[in-house]
């Protein structure tokens, strides 16, 4: 330890700081090349003699480094990015060279070639190529390597500075401002779910050591978080994690720690991102939880030295940065002294004069005994640093939910059947009330073998340390469970049927040598729950504190009831359980008596069994009835207001019924972050809207609700402008917001404002309190409109089209920091129209419009401004079948409604400009059209001639055969004005699965697209009008004229199908009358059969079970109504009549 290190560098210095700290403690010399006399690194090691001061200098400056090479033994650097040249020529001077080798700094320092390198190596990166800085290169960049892309600064690039995501092609030249004159790199896109991170340190004799792997969080590019070890229910992710990093490590040259930032993906995948030369921000928590940190283990392997060990010596640990908010350095401050508070923490500060946003000033390690502990630990920690905020820290340290697993549990409760929850419920509160994190849950031995071994073998690598199992009758799970990890398992027999349980208690006692399982008494669940504390004792020394108190609690109830039964004698000793409240005999032998304020009842009666088998029984009653019984007592009531008895009820709705929007919200939030009251609303409204929705409404034509123009819509253009109201077409978006579509404007309402909310001026357009009027855009002559949401669900776009143009607009849902704005919006696009072309559908991922003329489709590519045709089918004249509707189910997909037939093209074929793009686009007059690359597969229908059509929400779920298919349905209602309405359900089933957000007709090649295995088109439910009269049989006998059966009622006029595809309605014109009616439904759910039996009778066609909601009568034609929509969830339908008007039901 008589050698001297120099360090050169960087501009933070905190590296070095660590690094000298480390050296400190081993009496190793150390010289720091570093600008000022007052760096973080110079501050804590004063030079031991004269001919080891320090160098006041720039890392960069040439002369500088070849004298601090003259005093030292070896040099290291701090950052990477310092004159290799340099470094080469002064290394053959220095007794112990230069570490890592020059070489190595020069490949790493150039991100491209350190790709390079690593991919001639055979580690597993991402493609990559090398771009100029220009707005084409990276263009044909995105045509290879798909968008998003991440361009990257090759040099100079550290921190997350240098790298900037390209969603889109239009943020191209955004990249290239942000990013400047750097030479760069794209890199494809790596859909990752954990970053992960390893620290690999290399002796001077090429030893490898690596540390644990841990995933790293960042935040604004920058690291903010570390957790250590990597928790993941794969086992093998760890060690594969750490040999892919030695790996790469293996191929540089020199000594030292390198630190390995690689991309877990949801397959397990395992991608290189980038390597550093140096230690590393996510191995600072090595100095506390380490057994050796990287800082000392880098100067051992510099000089020489064996190298410490690389192991945890905790349980689990986290660091957070602590990154300046602000040029306030009086926050890091405070935040540092608050955290020295906190248990298992040690605060590191880095001595930086200055604070700015953006800037590292130190970080915290916290160290704890599990991983539910650590973020018990750090939670109050994320709640004061600074420029945090709530969300951040419920997302990384939430709070442990009540009732439900903990997501990082010590011991897992696990059971066959849900009839064995009574026996194991008891375990869950024995570990409630030493307050350890448990999970419970179903894992059956024999009917769900694959989850049990996923489970067993998974358990370690979660962070588990005891399981308990409980089994009746063969009671196998214990034992296959304890064959299958090597964690302690506590087996607990459940009493079945037959034999008492005593059968479950063999099975589980008779364990083969080598397979131990211990083995509580039948039914005891208490005993399993108190083992499985004291084996956690051997590891969580503070359990045995609580255990020995638990056994003087146990000691003085026993002893005050053996004081009791000597007061009263046994005749008159009686086990009662109280009740506050008043209570009502809720079940047949229950029975109640007031003593003194509350309630004793019997153990047979509701309130005798435990609280968590109440809620589990009310999971399957009626709403209205647990509403009843939260009137009978007080323990009911408080009981009926748990927050997981109705977040389980929303989750239960959500198989069957229509959820809003904000409820789908709820469902998709952690519980925690709930309010009671909000979920319990919901659930209710949703309640009362499945049993009311069909109900008949207002029937009268002067009491309908319409939607009154505001004065100030009808005053932004003249009169003649104004009267021609022809509705094109109407939607309701999020069961709110209604986008009716006309022929000289386009009008939003709000349909279900705040009412709690106060309405602000200019929500107050309209006289009608319950309506808010907030958009309206004047235009000439609109024949054609579609509108549609964004993946986000926060912007309407709305695209419209006249004979010369076609403007694309878009209206943001207004939240409360974003309220909504009544003025004339600007147009996104404008491009013009394709010649005697209908609008049909948008596609805002894409960027794509789909136009129909006649048989025809076009696609046009707003990004790219290129057209696409699909050609005129071979159907002939007889089956001439025009376009009605188009849907976007995929980027790749397209689904198009024909009057006779119904067809999906899948495009394969890259879709490129025939002609050099005209940066005048908006000016264009015509588009030049190519022939689409494509596969069409389509079915007829050759009885019907469809008229109008409306489109559910496409689903994409995989297939239930182990293929990796993926599958994307898609219902529509189609009505015949004759003969009826239809609903159909259109399956495709692709070969592979792939993203739906993946880009579409841009300058790219998806080779790896393919088109449908096959297209199922299947007719879910029919309302049947006059029906089709098949051919006579006999040639003589004649055929009526019509060619339908006579006596139809009427005739459809409009049909609109929910977007979940679970509700529907449709209007009707009678006959001979003044009669309109509005006729509504529920889609039943069809229930797969796995197979028809020979001689089988084929299933029934199904019925569309409509229900008249509103019947109209006018004798005036203009009240005909032509257009629909309506709320699947809310039930609120708008009706728009010939003359304009829009009538809410």
């Amino acid at each position: 330890m008589d050698k001297t290190v120099g360090i050169l560098g960087g501009s933070g210095g905190q590296l070095g700081r660590m690094l000298a700290a480390s050296a400190s403690l081993l009496n190793i010399d150390v010289v720091i090349l570093d600008v000022g006399n007052h760096g973080p690194a110079k501050q804590i090691v004063a030079p031991r003699r004269p001919e080891t001061s320090h160098i006041d200098g720039s890392f960069a400056d040439a002369t500088k480094i070849r004298e601090l090479a003259a005093k030292v033994d070896v040099l290291t650097v701090e950052i990477e990015h310092v004159d290799a040249h340099v470094l080469e020529e002064v290394e053959s001077s220095l007794p112990l060279g230069v570490h890592p080798r020059p070489s190595t700094i020069r490949t790493i320092q150039d991100k491209y070639i350190q790709k390079k390198h690593l991919q001639q190596a055979g580690s597993p990166v991402s493609e990559f190529l090398a771009v100029e800085s220009s707005a084409k290169s990276i263009r044909e960049a995105a045509a290879m390597l798909g968008v998003p892309l991440m361009l990257k600064s090759r040099t100079l690039a550290y921190d997350g500075r240098g790298n900037f995501v390209v969603r889109d092609l239009g943020q191209v030249e955004e990249a290239l401002t942000v990013l400047k004159d750097r030479p760069l790199y794209a890199e494809k896109w790596v859909p990752f779910v954990q970053e992960i991170a390893v620290m690999v340190v290399r002796s001077a004799n090429g030893a490898i050591a690596s540390y644990p792997a841990v995933e790293t969080i960042h935040k604004d590019n920058l690291c903010h978080l570390v957790f250590a070890p990597l928790r993941n229910r794969d086992p093998s992710v760890q060690e594969r994690a750490r040999s892919v990093a030695e790996a790469a490590v293996k191929t540089f040259q020199g000594a030292g720690v390198f630190g390995v930032e690689m991309f877990l993906l949801e397959d397990g995948t395992i991608y290189l991102n980038e390597i550093a030369p140096r230690p590393h921000n996510s191995g600072h928590y090595t100095i506390e939880a380490c057994e050796t940190s990287q800082y000392e283990n880098h100067l051992r392997a510099i000089l020489g030295l064996p190298l410490g060990s690389t192991a945890l010596k905790v349980p689990a640990t986290a660091m957070l940065n602590i990154i300046g908010a602000s040029s306030n350095h009086q926050e890091i401050t405070s935040f540092a002294q608050s955290a020295l508070s906190a248990p298992g923490t040690s605060v590191h500060l880095y001595g930086k004069s200055e604070c700015r946003k953006g800037r590292k000033m130190g970080h915290i390690t916290i160290v704890a005994p599990s991983h539910a502990e650590l973020l018990n630990r750090l939670r109050p920690l994320l709640e004061q640093v600074p420029g945090g905020n709530p969300t951040e820290t419920d997302l990384y340290a939430p709070i442990p939910p009540i009732g439900h697993s903990h997501k990082f549990p010590l011991v897992g409760i696990i059971m066959g059947s849900d009839s064995d929850l009574p026996v194991m419920l008891p375990a869950a509160r024995i570990l409630d009330s030493f307050r350890i994190p448990y999970e419970l849950n179903i894992v059956s031995a024999h009917r769900t073998p694959d989850r049990m071994v996923e489970y067993a073998r998974s358990a370690a690598s979660r962070g588990l340390k005891v399981i308990i199992a409980g089994a009746g009758g063969a009671a196998h799970l214990p034992g296959m469970v304890a064959a299958m990890t090597a964690l302690p398992v506590v087996g607990v027999p459940v009493k079945g049927s037959s034999l008492d349980g005593v059968d479950s208690l063999h099975s589980i006692v008779q364990m083969p040598r080598g397979i131990p399982v211990a083995t509580v008494a039948i039914n005891n669940g208490v005993n399993a729950g108190l083992l499985a504390v004291r084996i956690l004792t051997a590891g969580l020394p503070e359990l045995v504190v609580k255990m020995e108190n638990y056994m003087k609690t146990m000691e003085s109830e026993v002893l005050a009831k053996v004081d009791k039964l000597d007061q009263v004698g046994w005749e008159a000793y009686e086990v009662k359980r109280a009740c506050h409240g008043r209570c009502h005999r809720l079940i047949s032998g229950s029975s109640a008596t007031s003593t003194t304020g509350f309630c004793v009842v019997q153990m047979t009666g509701l309130l005798s069994i435990p609280s968590e088998l109440c809620l589990a029984i009310f999971a399957y009653v009626e709403i209205h009835d647990i509403v009843t019984l939260r009137k009978t007592c007080r323990y009911l009531c408080n009981l009926t207001r748990d927050k997981s008895l109705w977040f389980n009820l929303l989750r239960s709705q959500q198989q069957s019924l229509p959820l809003p929007h904000s409820a789908r919200k709820l469902v998709a939030s952690p519980i925690s972050e709930l309010d009671q009251a909000c979920i319990e609303r919901s659930t209710i409204s949703i309640y009362r809207t499945h049993r009311e929705w069909l109900r008949p409404r207002q029937s009268s034509w002067n009491d309908l609700q319409r939607l009154t123009v505001p004065e100030a819509w009808s005053t932004q253009t003249s009169r003649e402008e104004w009267e021609p109201r022809a509705i094109i077409a109407l939607d309701i978006f999020l069961d709110r917001w209604l986008v009716a579509a006309l022929h000289s404007s386009v009008e939003i309402w709000d349909l279900l404002p705040d009412l709690n909310a106060t309405i602000t001026p200019e929500y107050a357009a309209n006289s009608t309190p319950a309506l808010r009027a907030l958009f309206h855009t004047p235009l000439e002559g609109t024949p054609w409109c579609t509108s549609c949401l964004n993946s986000d669900q926060d912007v309407i776009y709305i695209a419209a089209s006249t004979d010369r143009m076609t403007r694309i607009f878009t209206f943001h849902i207004p939240t409360d920091t974003s309220p909504v704005s009544l003025d004339t919006h600007t147009p996104l696009h404008t491009i013009p129209s394709i010649t005697a072309s209908a609008l049909r559908a948008y596609n805002p991922a894409s960027n794509v419009l789909a136009f129909s003329h006649a048989q025809r489709i076009s696609l046009v590519n707003l990004s790219t401004q290129v057209r696409w045709d699909i050609g005129v089918g071979q159907e002939g004249e007889e089956l001439w079948s025009g376009v009605i509707g188009v849907k976007f189910l995929t980027p790749r997909h397209l689904l198009c409604i024909k009057t006779r037939s119904v067809e999906v093209y899948t495009f394969s074929g890259s879709f490129k400009a025939p002609y050099t793009s005209d940066p005048q686009h908006q000016q264009r007059t015509h588009w030049r059209a190519t022939a689409a690359e494509m596969d069409i597969q389509r079915h007829d229908f050759p009885q019907t001639t469809f008229r109008g059509v409306s489109f559910a929400d496409s689903r994409m779920t995989s297939s239930p055969a182990e293929d990796g298919a993926t599958v994307i349905s898609c219902d529509f209602l189609a009505y015949d004005v004759l003969r009826g309405l239809f609903h159909y359900r259109v399956e495709l089933q692709s070969s592979s699965s792939f993203s739906s957000q993946e880009p579409f007709l841009k300058d790219l090649h998806f080779p790896y697209v393919s088109s449908p295995i096959s297209m199922d088109t299947t007719l879910v439910a029919v309302h049947h009008m006059a029906q089709a009269i098949p051919p006579a049989e006999r040639p003589d006998t004649p055929t009526p004229r019509s060619g339908f059966t006579p006596g139809s009622r009427g005739f459809v006029s409009s049909c609109s199908l929910g977007p979940q595809g679970t509700r529907g309605i449709w209007v009707e014109r009678q006959r001979s009358s003044v009669k309109r009616a509005a006729y509504g439904f529920d889609v039943v759910k069809v229930v797969e059969r796995d197979g028809q039996q020979q001689g089988e009778e084929e299933p029934a066609e199904r019925q569309i079970a409509g229900k008249c909601i509103c019947e109209l009568n006018s004798f005036d034609l203009r009240d005909d109504v032509m257009h629909c929509a309506f709320s699947e969830a809310t039930g609120k339908i708008v009706l728009g009549t010939r003359n304009g008007e829009l009538i809410l039901l």
